[in-house]
């Protein structure tokens, strides 16, 4: 079945622009097998012509809906006004495919999207920053100062996605709120209990502060080995990426004393990072 849809999609682009109009017939077939191929392959031919049909097809047929939305990114810029009307209706795909595109004019969209009332927007719409980050774009300070204040969701997905965004983007502005996040999630007995609801968040709040690489850091970071280091060994690569050599000395401490070989890895591999290595 693959190779025979294969061909098809080859034969089908082989024709260029003449296969266009048949192809948009197929787009209201009653297998949705077939409407599936007939998008997949208008993806592939490079004409503007598609993107009205795609777009609306997005919108209007829920059973093919991402596979129009994945046909319109891989027509790239000039889809991109298609995908942010997809994307304001709500749909997490197209706000996804917005984010991996990287083009700035997905900023405003996704500015107001954080406050969205659909906690699924807001939160794909803070992950589309990360994703538009890697590709170049510069997040405005004024977006990053309402990812700060994102932290203290109530919302789980939210709160999470916002502490690893923030990492991503080296965001220097949130160091002293997730700083003050860990100060008080660290005091939670329960913390490293999978039911906890900041579980996640506090071992991706440690591992932001080793990607943003700010020596401010450093302090609560140290607190974590003393506290149960045994089950978050993310705080040695967070130790290793700071780059403060006045790490080396406590993690020489706990070297000493580790048996766990894995722990020994992640210790030995931060401390490499500092520039000490271990005999």
């Amino acid at each position: 079945m693959a190779s025979t849809s294969r061909a098809l999609s080859d034969e089908f682009t082989s024709w260029g622009s003449s296969a266009i109009e048949p192809l948009l017939n197929l787009l209201n077939h009653k297998h949705i097998t077939v409407r599936r191929y007939a998008i997949e392959i208008l993806g592939h031919i490079g004409d503007s012509r598609v993107i009205d049909p795609l777009t609306e097809l997005s919108q209007t047929d829920e059973q093919v809906s991402d596979s129009a939305i994945r046909a319109l990114q891989k027509r790239g810029s000039e889809a991109v006004p298609s995908l942010i009307k997809i994307a304001e209706s709500g749909d997490t795909s197209a706000i996804s495919s917005l984010g991996f595109m990287g083009d700035p004019r997905a900023l405003a969209p996704f500015t107001l999207f954080l406050e969205d009332d659909n906690k699924k927007v807001c939160a794909a719409s803070i992950t589309g920053f990360g994703n538009l980050h890697h590709e170049n774009v510069k997040i405005p300070e004024s977006v990053v100062e309402k990812l700060i204040n994102l932290i203290d969701s109530q919302d789980k997905e939210i709160r999470e996605t916002t502490i690893t965004v923030l990492g991503q983007i080296g965001a220097i502005q949130a160091v002293e709120p997730i700083i003050e996040f860990l100060e008080i999630t660290i005091k939670d007995e329960e913390i490293l209990d999978w039911d906890n609801p900041n579980h996640y968040s506090y071992q991706y709040a440690i591992r932001a502060l080793g990607n943003i690489g700010d020596k401010r850091a450093l302090d609560i970071l140290l607190k974590v080995p003393n506290k149960h280091y045994s089950e978050v060994d993310a705080v040695f690569y967070a130790l290793g990426d700071l780059g403060d050599k006045r790490a080396v000395a406590p993690l020489l401490k706990i070297l000493e004393k580790e048996k766990d070989p894995s722990i020994l890895n992640s210790i030995t591999q931060a401390l490499q990072k500092l520039g000490h290595e271990v005999e």
